[in-house]
C-alpha cells in the first residue's frame, strides 16, 4: 500500500511532481528542480482519459489544497475531524484478506521501477520502461539471474528461501522466511528481493516467498519432464508468469471488479486504455494513483495470523502495527520484535502466516485442511472511512511529504490533485455511466465537507471510487472503478511477454483439472497448496 514515489514522467507533458517544489498554482503542477540521472530508465505513465476539464485559479487551487487536506483527514479520523461517531472497526467485505496483500504485491509488480527522482529532460518514450506482467519483481529483472545473481541458488535456476530464526515456541525453524543479506553489517535483515517494497509488511512478504516457492517448485516438476539446465529456467519462468496472469484474470479480478465490465473487457476487448498507441505500453495514471489504491481501504486492523498470534489462550490477533515490524524494511533498532533475549535477524518462527485464515481452501478439502468460512480474515470493507494509520507506524521510511500530508488519505486526495486527474463524475461521463449524485457521493460522515461547491460534481476520482464501492455493499468495485481496473489489467497483461491471452489454448499445468463442464481452475488457493502442500500452516 505504500509508493514512495513523487515524480512521474508523464507522455506527452514531462515531468510532474507530487508534490510540486513550490506553492500550489492552480490545478497544474509546478517542475521539478533537475536532479543526477536516474541510473535506469524512467517508468512510463500516461493518461487513459486525459486531465481534468476542471480549471482552476491560483486561489481556487489553494483552497482545494486545504480543503482536500481536510477530507483526507476526515477519511483517516472521523471522529477528530468531521465531529462524527464513526469507528469502522473491524467492517468486514466478502472478500478473503490475501487479496489485500495479493493486490500489492501486484502494485509492485506492475510499478516495478528502481529509480528515484527523474531527471527533468524530455526522453524519447523508447528510453522509458513500460509497465509488464513478467514478474521481474520476483526474479529481479527481465533477465532474471542473469541481472540479480544474489537472488539465485549457485545452480542460478533456483530462487533462494530463507530461514526463520528458532523461538519458543514453536521451537524449530522452517523455510517460510524471505532471504536475508546477513553480511550486510548495516541492516542483516534486507531482504535479497527483486523488490525492496515486498518487505514492508509481512502479509505482502509472506506472498512473496509463496511465490519464491511456487517458482522452486515448477522448476522442479519441469526437471522431472526432461527439461536441461539451457532452457530450464526461462522455461520455469514462463510458465510462474503465465500461472500468475491467470489468477489476476479468473481469480482476483473476478472478486473484486463488476462481472459485467470484465465480461465485456475480456470479450470486446480495450475501449479507453490504448496499448497500442506510437508511444507503446504505458501505466495509466488513473490505475496507479487513484483506481488500484482501493487496497488502503481494504486493510485491517488486526488479524488472526495463526495460532500464536489470534484471539485465544496462546496471545491476541496480530496488529498491522506488528506486521510492519515483523519485517526487515522498517527502521526498528532491535531487529524483528520477539520475546528472544537476543535481536534477531530472521523472521521469528512463531510469525509464519497460516495461509487458511486469508484464503478460503474449502475446493480444496480434503487435501488441505480448510477453516470454517467464519474464521477466515475478510478485507474491510471498500468504504471511503480508513481505520489505520501508517503515520503512526514506528520506523515507517519518510516520503518527502510535509509531516501534515503523510496520512494516507491525504496523501491520495493530493496526488490526484498534483497529478490532474479527472474527477469521478468527468470519468463516468467519459465513460457512458451516469454519475453518482451529489446526494450519493456526500451521505456519510463527509456530508458537510463534500457539499462545499469546491467538491460539488467535481468528486476526487479516488474517493469517487471508493464511494461506489460502498454503496455496492463494500466488496466490489462499482462501474468507474471497475472499468480503469479491469482494462488496465487486462491491457497488461495482453501486452506483457508470453501473454496468456496472445495464446488463447494455453491452460494451468499445476491446478485443478478441467471436470465435466467445469473448465480447469488455478487461484491463489491452487498456487499455495501446489508450492507448500503442508506448509500452508507448518505450525499446525
Amino acid at each position: 500500500m505504500h509508493e514512495g514515489r513523487i515524480a512521474y514522467y508523464v507522455l506527452g507533458e514531462g515531468i510532474v511532481m507530487e508534490p510540486p517544489a513550490s506553492p500550489v498554482s492552480g490545478s497544474h503542477p509546478v517542475p521539478a528542480a533537475a536532479t543526477p540521472p536516474p541510473k535506469v530508465a524512467p517508468f512510463k505513465f500516461g493518461r487513459m482519459f486525459g486531465r481534468s476539464c476542471h480549471k482552476l485559479l491560483p486561489v481556487e487551487g489553494k483552497t482545494m489544497f486545504d480543503k482536500l487536506i481536510t477530507l483526507g483527514l476526515c477519511m483517516n479520523d472521523p471522529k477528530t475531524y468531521c465531529q462524527q461517531p464513526v469507528d469502522k472497526g473491524e467492517d468486514k467485505s466478502e472478500i478473503p484478506a490475501g487479496y489485500t496483500y495479493l493486490g500489492q504485491f501486484m502494485t509492485h509488480e506492475v510499478t516495478f521501477d528502481s529509480t528515484g527522482d527523474l531527471l527533468e529532460v524530455e526522453l524519447p518514450p523508447e528510453n522509458l520502461r513500460s509497465p509488464q506482467i513478467d514478474l521481474d519483481s520476483l526474479y529481479g529483472g527481465t533477465n532474471g539471474a542473469r541481472d540479480r545473481l544474489e537472488l539465485y541458488e549457485e545452480d542460478r535456476v533456483h530462487l533462494k528461501v530463507g530461514t526463520t530464526a528458532y523461538v519458543t515456541p514453536p521451537g524449530r525453524t522452517f523455510p517460510n522466511d524471505l532471504p536475508r543479506d546477513k553480511t550486510n553489517q548495516e541492516n542483516p535483515r534486507k531482504a535479497l528481493i527483486g523488490d525492496k517494497r515486498n518487505d514492508e509488511n509481512l502479509a505482502v512478504a509472506q506472498t512473496h516467498l509463496a511465490f519464491i516457492r511456487f517458482h522452486n517448485k515448477v522448476v522442479d516438476e519441469l526437471k522431472k519432464d526432461g527439461h536441461y539446465d539451457d532452457d530450464l529456467f526461462e522455461c520455469a519462468r514462463k510458465q510462474v508468469v503465465r500461472h500468475f496472469q491467470w489468477i489476476i484474470l479468473y481469480d482476483y479480478l473476478p472478486r473484486l471488479v463488476d462481472k459485467n465490465v470484465l465480461d465485456c473487457v475480456m470479450q470486446h476487448g480495450l475501449r479507453w486504455f490504448k496499448v497500442d498507441g506510437a508511444d507503446g505500453l504505458f501505466m495509466p495514471l488513473e490505475f496507479s494513483a487513484a483506481a488500484f489504491r482501493i487496497g488502503h481501504s481494504m486493510v485491517r486492523r488486526t488479524y488472526e495470523w495463526n495460532r500464536y498470534h489470534s484471539t485465544g489462550p496462546l496471545g491476541g490477533p496480530a496488529s498491522i502495527l506488528e506486521l510492519f515490524q515483523q519485517t526487515g524494511f522498517g527502521k526498528l533498532p532491535d531487529g524483528f520484535s520477539s520475546s528472544a533475549d537476543q535481536p534477531l535477524t530472521t523472521l521469528p518462527s512463531d510469525w509464519i502466516i497460516d495461509w487458511r485464515r486469508f484464503y478460503d481452501f474449502t475446493p480444496l478439502k480434503p487435501v488441505i485442511p480448510a477453516l470454517d468460512p467464519s474464521e477466515i480474515n475478510r478485507s474491510s470493507k471498500l468504504d471511503t472511512v480508513l481505520n489505520f494509520r501508517l503515520d503512526k507506524v514506528v520506523g515507517f521510511p519518510d516520503t518527502k511529504l510535509e509531516k501534515m500530508q503523510k496520512a494516507i488519505t491525504i496523501r491520495n486526495l493530493l496526488r490526484g490533485f498534483y497529478l490532474g486527474l479527472p474527477t469521478g463524475e468527468e470519468v463516468a461521463e467519459w465513460i457512458g455511466e451516469t454519475p453518482l449524485t451529489h446526494k450519493e457521493v456526500a451521505d456519510g460522515p463527509h456530508e458537510k465537507l463534500l457539499s462545499d461547491p469546491v467538491f460539488r460534481g467535481k468528486t476526487p476520482l479516488w474517493y469517487y471510487i471508493l464511494k461506489e464501492a460502498e454503496l455496492n455493499g463494500g466488496s466490489l468495485l462499482g462501474r468507474v472503478g471497475s472499468r480503469i481496473v479491469a482494462e488496465t489489467l487486462v491491457g497488461l497483461i495482453k501486452k506483457s511477454p508470453c501473454s496468456i491471452l496472445e495464446d488463447p489454448g494455453w491452460r494451468p499445468k499445476f491446478g485443478r483439472p478441467a471436470q465435466g463442464t467445469e473448465p480447469e481452475k488455478f487461484e491463489m488457493i491452487d498456487l499455495l497448496k501446489f508450492a507448500l502442500a503442508e506448509e500452508v500452516n507448518p505450525l499446525g
